[in-house]
């Protein structure tokens, strides 16, 4: 008899599910904590998005010398755009290879999310540039960069219910630069915030990384191909004295 898809996600997500719950019963520091629990996601992310997705954790910055805040986890362009810095482990990327951008966290909560919020904000405020691109022999004015996905990925709930009415008004509140489009608590849910009209679907139960996988696939699928880099906005930083 033939393996549904789901139980393949579903031993996935109780992988991570006692990965996640060992690093927090056994580990004391938070810290550690924190790490573990980064560690586990990029884990995850790397070894099932598909091969044009790099996950990493770094800082994001622009052509205008701004940078983001330290982002934990980043999904992001290494074939059409280089790194700017990578060693050990901590790596410095353009903006303009950025699809998104999650806080990994071990408790959906009140100050987790407006903590991840602000980390988007802080991505999202970043120039992007688009150069233009040589196709068929012609060149191609660039096109305009498509928004930043942003999220935060979490063990368990700190609100009970999980997706309450004080999740809902939060989650719903956020809007602009500090809007979370995705996430999700561990065997308990996932949340997606609508691109076309801001609306809020949760699903509930067991499903919750399968949800949340696919709907991370599906949009980051939409969004494309990331922006030529402008590499002549960025050669100005050079010229410019510190």
């Amino acid at each position: 008899m033939a393996t549904h898809v789901g139980t393949f996600f579903n031993a996935l997500q109780k992988r991570l599910a006692i990965t996640l719950e060992t690093s927090r019963s056994v580990l004391e520091h938070p810290v550690s904590k924190g790490d573990s629990t980064e560690s586990a996601w990029l884990e995850l992310l790397r070894n099932h998005l598909p091969t044009r997705y790099s996950v990493g954790r770094g800082i994001i910055v622009d052509s205008n010398g701004d940078k983001s805040d330290v982002i934990d986890l980043i999904i992001y362009d290494r074939h059409f755009t280089p790194l700017i810095f990578n060693q050990h482990g901590e790596i410095v990327i353009a903006a303009e290879a950025v699809y998104a951008v999650f806080e990994a966290k071990q408790e959906l909560d009140k100050g987790n999310v407006e903590y991840a919020a602000a980390k988007a904000a802080s991505v999202r405020k970043l120039n992007r540039t688009s150069g233009s691109v040589v196709d068929v022999g012609k060149e191609v004015d660039g096109r305009k960069p498509a928004d930043i996905l942003a999220g935060i990925l979490t063990t368990s709930a700190g609100w009970n219910p999980a997706f309450g009415d004080s999740f809902k008004d939060l989650i719903t509140g956020l809007k602009g630069e500090e809007r979370l489009d995705l996430g999700v608590i561990v065997n308990d849910g996932s949340f997606e915030i609508s691109e076309t009209d801001g609306s809020l679907t949760l699903v509930e139960g067991g499903n919750s990384l399968l949800h949340f996988f696919y709907k991370l696939a599906w949009r980051l699928q939409r969004i494309g191909s990331v922006p030529a880099i402008d590499y002549s906005a960025y050669l100005k930083i050079l010229d410019t004295p510190e």
